[in-house]
């Protein structure tokens, strides 16, 4: 729309360990409109998704999601508004990442364990591997 400029930014990483029974991803998307030189601050916006499943001897899923907004203030120079959009991505997929890691933390020593289900309803264990 007029002299706006849309950027776009896709972080994304996956991870598989077939041996642990696990696999994992990772994504964030970024977006940010301005005109370049603008003398008030542009909005960095941002989606963070997290995903990983584990099955050796449950089927667990775990998701979370988190949207965050921030203020890029530098407009001016190219290279110090790179180097602030860059920093204030880290700091919000920092976060992210830490408050991930205490829910995980906090889930494994309580909801995790009163889930778990130490042997099935017929009380004899199923050997999932193949003969």
């Amino acid at each position: 729309i007029g002299d706006d400029i849309e950027l776009r930014i896709v972080l994304a990483s996956k991870r598989i360990r077939r041996a642990g029974f696990w696999a994992g991803n990772w994504t964030s998307q970024w977006r940010i409109v301005f005109v370049p030189e603008q003398k008030e601050p542009v909005i960095l916006g941002g989606v963070l998704e997290f995903k990983t499943h584990y099955a050796e001897d449950s089927n667990f899923h775990f998701n979370r999601k988190a949207t965050k907004k921030t203020k890029i203030h530098e407009t001016a120079d190219p290279e110090k508004w790179a180097k602030e959009v860059v920093a204030a991505m880290k700091e919000i997929e920092d976060e992210f990442h830490h408050a991930t890691e205490d829910i995980c933390l906090n889930m494994g020593a309580g909801a995790l364990k009163a889930m778990r289900r130490v042997l099935p309803l017929s009380k004899e264990r199923f050997d999932w591997r193949p003969p």
